[in-house]
């Protein structure tokens, strides 16, 4: 009947409000952390860029300077020029709003273009696994929340230095399993706990991993 429907869809419609409201605080805190990250890597980069291009000037200037001379450190500001790129871009794609259907693999790819860098400096690393047939999973979960507890998770793990395997796997229901290949427990943080729990992202118990399970499309759908 029409009345009904206009209130079921009426009721979503607040509850979706109300939980974007209650995301924004979440993710601006994640996000300024992340931005703070990435600018001091920008910055490394750009000044290990500099370095070399003038050890290249230096070089390149002598009367008999071979191409060898100067190869080694135009490869190195080259590199470091890239990273500073992807590094923007990487900051660039979270500032923007999240895709109406949340993309696992692509959100983990793009917060590792930076979380990854940072890993690294600490003695670190993130690594990304995904199957051939998990490549396109989507979840019903809200997008924004989903970025939200990918974020975190990575976050925790970038800046502690712990050497993180990110694994996705899909089936009926897709889980991604994010261990710590150093050794030690690794749980979800705290701060998205309440994120992840009305979104309907469940943590399944493990006793040496995180494992999040993601809600389908199609089970999102019948609960709205």
């Amino acid at each position: 009947m029409p009345v009904p429907t206009t209130r079921r869809a009426g009721a979503r419609g607040t509850a979706r409000g109300a939980g974007a409201a209650a995301l924004a605080p979440v993710w601006g805190a994640l996000l300024e952390e992340i931005a703070a990250l990435a600018a001091h890597e920008v910055k490394g980069a750009l000044n290990g860029v500099s370095i070399n291009l003038e050890v290249v000037r230096a070089r390149a200037a002598q009367p008999v300077a071979p191409a060898s001379a100067v190869l080694t450190f135009a490869e190195v500001a080259a590199s470091q020029l890239d990273l500073t790129v992807r590094l923007v871009e990487g900051l660039l794609a979270l500032t923007r709003a999240p895709r109406a259907s949340a993309d696992i693999v692509g959100t983990l790819e793009r917060l590792e273009t930076i979380l990854g860098a940072v890993a690294r400096v600490a003695g670190g690393e993130i690594a990304i696994e995904v199957p051939d047939d998990a490549l396109a999973i989507s979840t019903g979960a809200d997008a924004g929340a989903v970025r939200a507890v990918l974020a975190a998770v990575l976050l925790e793990g970038a800046c502690d230095g712990r050497r993180l395997r990110c694994t996705v796997l899909g089936g009926e229901t897709t889980r991604l399993h994010v261990r710590d290949v150093g050794g030690g427990a690794f749980a979800l943080p705290e701060r998205v706990a309440v994120t992840a729990s009305e979104a309907g992202i469940r943590v399944v118990p493990a006793a040496d991993e995180l494992i999040l399970a993601f809600p389908p499309v199609a089970e999102a759908r019948e609960e709205a």
